[in-house]
């Protein structure tokens, strides 16, 4: 959390630790320069000064250039120096003058002394602080009612009694309160000496501090001579048996935070304001006030609660992230008075933080990013995740469990996940889920809750009973929790899933009665939610007045129809399979009206239509199809079942079941003519009119008009003469008109389909077609047509016919006129030119030829004979052909920069077996244009995701393919390719000069030659090794303009180079590594991992490629993914023989690097992954790997631990085979932090299984095997 904007983020676990009185300050010479008093550096340099040590003393020098600022300077240790002045003027004298030097002076400022004395208190107030100083600040600050320990008498820890007082570890100069100063302060290298190893003192009591308490470093540098003496025994102790050690850093000083992490300390990093790091100091200021009135602070962040959390600076919101982190906390945010807007989820819902990028208006102008608006001040920028399997890093989530709710023993999520557990809810979410639970009428809490999968029973309950207790109508509001309600019951089981088990059960046991129910479960539609987008973000982000449910969720329905094989033969299984099905069908119609979204009447037709293209069917209508297929079935196997199922059927308007009845009552056997009639009139004007249910009722009347009785008949044209209904806003008109065309058109397709009309009818019907002046016969045609929609593939009609007769001045201008008219009805688009060029291509190119006589170079013809020039066309005529390119304008050419250069790859060796020095000459024609760099672009510029380029991609070997210096000269290496040319062969003149020309092409044009050329680096340099190295090497070091794009092909290939070649690259090799984020997105970083690891390991006494220790230099200076890639490689090789003895263990112990700062969760996993793939090495890589820094706390181990029960090879699991090492590994992966860890319960099973003395080990009863904390 931080108290400022440019404030440093005080980690919240050092926050809770304060609020309880476990922290201890240790403050060095820092805290008292804003009294005015020296740093360690200064006081060295003010007592060699007055002591008079020679002006041109080396190490006096050295000493005041460093204080001058000059960081060049190699200073000697000053403990060293003091030890010297010690020698050489005595301890008294230079003690004397150090106390003199560090004399408070008048009116100091010591309001940090204040507040660190404030903030380094027990639960009980008292003080308990501890300084490496010699001044009395602390005690001129308010501490001189505080017990006083010094050095060498510091207290002792017995008995759990809890340290309190001032401990002056170094000594103290000073004579507060009529007392003395103990003799000896720790200055010299001697005194350091006597502390903490001869005599011990200070070395016992440091340890038994970190053993009891957080303590925080406060003015020091991780290079201060008290650290490297307060820490020296650190390493020693077990990680578990000390507290954590904090310290503040500047954050301009990447290796001081660095320096500090390697001494195992925690670096909390700041921003330097000035040069008396006023920012630092002011907020250990803020939160020592946080300190003194826990009430007052908690208020503060309540008021900033009460706002809309969009108006409020990241570090405000994380300040109140802060506050509901903690069970105290997040029970006073539920509680305030007034509630915090609903707003607040998005805040407290990474995933919504973490949301993509929304257009808020239509033109795209406005876009509302999440993380801008809810972001805390501590979350992780938006970066692409390393792989589809590991999601892109978040920050905290605050709606589900932290590490202080674990100790509740509880695990859980207020929604998703975790949620669906039958865990109760810590108290700190319950707090918040009761906040939830009060803001349920906030249409941002119901929006919030619809992109969940589930919400925690508890937190759904508690809503019910807000929902009780409140007596606002609020309809709406309590209809679409219901909905939420409804939506959390529903299996989140996988239906193709229970599917597939279910299928096979049917094939053992057919259709019995608990098969059906099952089946009904799996069809039955599942209703879901999900958020509205298209009103902003959230509804809350519009005033409140203005929100409404329908602009927060939408609902569905999720339908399945499984893929039966056939139906069931048996009549009664059958029947039973239509009657669940319908019930199914019936549910869905159901659920459509509760959540209030019209049925939709666009229903697919049950009677097949012979038209091209495919069905563009949804899930609802394909189960809606499935289901007549099954009914027609059931027809044909048992009429009177089916009619009863008929029967069944709901009678209200209802477009899918109304369709589903029209349609049967064609079936004679289903319903008599009577019960069809009154049907048919019995439909409501909207359904008897509905254009989607005109082709079923058409079908059904044609089908029974015989035997409807004659007044049947009439009752049937009588209510198609009524027409249609009138809509709201239609003219009088205008309406008369709609309704004289649609009788009509019903009238006269049922009489063209051999359906008499009483004479009656007829009259009226040639009366009102009378009146229809823009009478059109294709209305009737269409009548029965179905309305569903189709896809279709435009596919080109090559027809020339019209044009091959052609002058051939005239081709061109006649194919142009027809170019691009699409056929509806064939769904075709018209190219006659392509025909043309495919079936007689001569006459292709002399059209072209007669154009170029009149200095016409239609560039859309020549892409056209370029693209789709025929493979077996003569030699002849594609020299022709080529020969006609070659003359083309240079502009032309141009436009042509794709085509031209592709074709002639494509056809140099057919024109070279004409013309042995055609191809050539074309060549060079094609090249002229982009000779000097015009127009040499590829038009693969960058990657964009959203709009938003996430990758240059123009230097790439993509985009160099693409492009026509790329084209043209990937052109030449192929012909070089096709000559096999032997070791040291040369490379033939003219193709060296010409790839020598690729490669100075000025700008993208030569690199992207080299992106081409560098990927046969290997081949190249077998064939012509001068060239090579004169031509290519160079473009690899990192200061020439094409070596991104040399790199970015040579990472293309797989192959390691010759030790000679390698040897030639390897500076700059070493060199891409330190920039390896350059090279090639991801994919290129992986492959300089792998390159790196395989050049190790191919390493041999007489043929070094990469040594140990350039390896380990390498390590050191890249990125984080190339060692990484370089750990993936290497555990490929353990499944060589002995590829844990060869490879593994020698690139663990002298490859590795050793830094605490490079041990990543990545990197531990990786080498975890090794060692589980090592076999029977298994215990060593173990023992190695625990030996080394490699394994460190792992946030993600489910599938890790998953894979240890897993069998291996031999048919064993790990767990099995080797439970100890197992354990071992496991230890330092799990760290100190009980959480949940998928399948742990089944592995601690399987390791106890394996070895039962396990039960009374310590190693196994710290990973869980004596209770349920750590996992399930």
């Amino acid at each position: 959390m931080r108290f400022f904007a440019d404030g440093p983020n005080i980690p919240d676990e050092l926050l809770a630790a304060q609020e309880r009185g476990e922290v201890l300050f240790l403050c060095g010479a820092g805290v008292s320069m804003p009294a005015g008093l020296p740093s360690f550096l200064k006081l060295t340099a003010l007592a060699m000064k007055r002591l008079g040590v020679r002006a041109d003393d080396p190490d006096r020098q050295r000493v005041e250039q460093a204080l001058a600022g000059d960081d060049t300077v190699i200073l000697p240790p000053l403990d060293a120096l003091f030890e010297r002045l010690k020698r050489d003027y005595g301890d008294a004298q230079v003690e004397a003058l150090v106390t003199k030097l560090l004399r408070v002076p008048r009116g100091a400022d010591l309001s940090l002394h204040k507040a660190v004395l404030d903030l380094s208190r027990d639960r009980h107030g008292k003080t308990r602080l501890v300084t490496t100083n010699f001044d009395p600040c602390f005690e001129s600050a308010g501490g001189r009612k505080t017990p006083i320990h010094c050095a060498p008498h510091l207290p002792e820890f017995h008995d759990g009694y809890p340290l309190e007082g001032l401990v002056y570890m170094h000594g103290r100069a000073s004579t507060l309160r009529g007392r003395p100063a103990p003799p000896g302060l720790v200055l010299g290298a001697s005194d350091f000496g006597r502390a903490y190893l001869a005599q011990g003192w200070a070395t016992r009591f440091v340890r038994a501090a970190l053993e009891r308490y957080t303590v925080v470093l406060l003015g020091y540098s991780a290079d201060d001579p008290p650290i490297n003496y307060l820490l020296q025994g650190l390493r020693s102790l077990q990680s578990s048996a000390v507290k954590p050690i904090y310290a503040f850093a500047e954050s301009s000083r990447p290796e001081a935070v660095a320096r500090w992490r390697d001494r195992r300390v925690n670096a909390i990093a700041y921003e330097r304001r000035d040069s008396k790091h006023s920012g630092l100091w002011d907020a250990l200021k803020a939160w020592a006030q946080r300190a003194r009135d826990q009430d007052a602070w908690r208020a503060s962040v309540l008021d900033l609660a009460a706002q809309n959390p969009r108006t409020l600076a990241p570090f405000q919101r994380g300040q109140v992230a802060s506050l509901v982190k903690s069970e105290a906390g997040a029970l006073a945010f539920a509680t305030a008075k007034p509630a915090p807007p609903a707003e607040w989820l998005c805040v407290f819902d990474a995933a919504l933080r973490y949301a993509p990028k929304h257009t808020l208006s239509l033109g795209g102008e406005e876009t509302f990013d999440p993380l801008d608006a809810y972001g805390l001040d501590d979350d992780p920028p938006r970066t692409k995740p390393k792989s589809s399997h590991e999601p892109a890093p978040t920050g905290v989530d605050l709606l589900a469990a932290n590490a202080s709710d674990a100790r509740h023993g509880e695990a859980g999520r207020l929604s998703g996940g975790w949620s669906i557990t039958p865990n109760n809810l810590p108290p700190r979410l319950g707090y918040l889920g009761g906040w939830i639970a009060a803001s349920w009428q906030s249409p941002a809490t119901i929006w919030g809750a619809a992109g969940k999968n589930r919400l925690h029973p508890d937190l759904m309950q508690r809503i019910d009973v807000a929902m009780m207790q409140t007596k606002a109508e609020a309809q709406q509001v309590r209809r679409a929790w219901g909905l939420v309600r409804e939506t959390n019951a529903e299996p989140s089981a996988d239906r193709h899933w229970l599917w597939h088990n279910l299928a096979d059960e049917i094939e053992r046991d057919g259709w019995t009665p608990p098969v059906l129910r099952a089946f009904a479960q799996i069809i039955r539609p599942r209703l879901t939610m999900s958020r509205n987008f298209w009103n902003g973000f959230a509804p809350a982000m519009k005033a409140e007045s203005q929100n409404r449910v329908a602009d927060a969720i939408s609902f569905k329905l999720s339908w399945f129809a499984p893929p039966l094989s056939k139906p069931p033969e048996d009549a009664g299984a059958l029947a039973g399979l239509v009657r669940e099905v319908g019930e199914a069908l019936r549910y869905g119609t159901d659920l459509h009206a509760d959540v209030r979204t019209s049925l939709e009447r666009r229903t697919p037709s049950l009677h097949a239509e012979r038209r091209r293209g495919e069905r563009a069917l949804s899930d609802d209508d394909k189960f809606f199809v499935w289901f007549a297929r099954l009914f027609e079935a059931l027809i044909k196997l048992d009429p009177k079942a089916a009619q009863a199922e008929l029967t069944a059927w709901p009678a209200t308007d209802n477009p899918w079941f109304d369709k589903l009845r029209v349609w049967a009552w064609e079936k004679a056997s289903l319903a008599s003519a009577a019960t069809v009639t009154d049907g048919v009139l019995a439909l409501t004007q909207r359904a008897f009119w509905d254009r989607h249910l005109q082709r079923e009722l058409l079908f059904t009347l044609k089908a029974r008009w015989r035997d409807f009785s004659e007044v049947d008949r009439q009752r049937i044209e009588t209510r198609i003469l009524a027409g249609p209904y009138r809509y709201r806003s239609e003219e009088d008109e205008e309406f008369a008109t709609r309704q004289a065309r649609d009788a009509v058109v019903l009238l006269d397709w049922l009489e063209q389909e051999g359906c008499a009309l009483s004479p009656e009818t007829a009259a009226e019907r040639d009366r009102l077609k009378a009146g229809l002046p823009a009478w059109r016969d294709s209305w009737v045609a269409t009548a029965a047509d179905s309305m569903e929609t189709q896809v279709h593939w435009v596919g080109t009609n090559e027809d020339f016919a019209h044009v091959r007769d052609l002058p051939f001045s005239q081709i061109t201008a006649r194919c142009a006129e027809t170019d691009g008219e699409r056929d509806i009805t064939s769904y075709t688009r018209l190219d006659p030119f392509l025909g043309l060029t495919k079936q007689v291509p001569l006459i292709a190119l002399a059209a072209l030829t007669a154009d170029a006589r009149r200095g016409q170079h239609p560039v859309r013809y020549w892409r056209t004979i370029l693209q789709s020039w025929p493979e077996k066309e003569s030699a002849r005529a594609s020299f022709v052909l080529g020969l006609r390119m070659s003359r083309l304008p240079p502009a032309v050419l141009v436009e042509l920069k794709h085509q031209a250069p592709d074709w002639l790859k494509k056809f140099w060796a057919a024109i070279e077996s004409y013309r042995p020095h055609a191809p050539m000459m074309m060549w060079d024609a094609v090249f002229a244009p982009f000779a000097l760099g015009d127009g040499a672009d590829s038009g693969l510029e960058s990657i964009t995701a959203a709009g938003v380029p996430v990758e240059d991609v123009a230097n790439s070997l993509d985009a160099a393919i693409n492009a026509p210096v790329g084209t043209l000269t990937q052109c030449l290496l192929d012909m070089i390719e096709a000559r096999k040319l032997k070791h040291a062969g040369k490379i033939p003149e003219p193709f060296a000069k010409r790839l020598s020309a690729c490669l100075g092409v000025p700008g993208i044009g030569g690199a992207h030659a080299a992106a081409v050329t560098a990927p046969q680096l290997r081949w190249l340099h077998f064939i012509d090794p001068e060239w090579t190295v004169r031509e290519i090497v160079p473009r690899l070091d990192l200061r020439h303009p094409h070596a991104k794009a040399a790199w970015d092909g040579l990472l293309y290939e797989d192959q390691l180079p010759t030790q000679e070649l390698f040897l030639l690259i390897k500076p700059a090799f070493l060199a891409a590594l330190k920039d390896a984020a350059l090279w090639r997105g991801r994919d290129g970083v992986r492959q300089l991992g792998r390159i790196l690891c395989v050049a190790i390991a191919a390493s041999k006494p007489k043929r070094v490629y990469v040594s140990h220790a350039e390896g380990r230099a390498a390590l050191q200076t890249t990125t984080a993914e190339v060692r990484e890639a370089a750990l993936e490689h290497l555990s490929y090789a353990m499944e060589r023989p002995q590829g844990w003895k060869r490879f593994g263990r020698p690139f663990l112990e002298e490859v590795w690097p050793l830094e605490l700062a490079m041990q990543t969760q990545e990197t531990a996993m990786a080498w975890a992954r090794i060692a589980s793939e090592t076999g029977a090495d298994f215990p060593d890589a173990v023992r190695r790997l625990n030996a080394s820094p490699a394994l460190i706390q792992v946030d993600q181990l489910d599938s890790f631990v998953w894979s240890m029960t897993q069998p291996q090879r031999d048919g064993a699991s790990l767990a099995a085979a080797h439970p100890r090492a197992v354990i071992d590994l496991l230890i330092p992966l799990v760290g100190g932090r009980a959480r949940q860890i998928y399948d742990l319960r089944k592995l601690l099973d399987t390791l106890r299984a394996a070895d039962p003395t396990l039960r009374d080990d310590e190693q196994f009863r710290k990973l869980g095997g004596d209770g349920p904390q750590f996992g399930q």
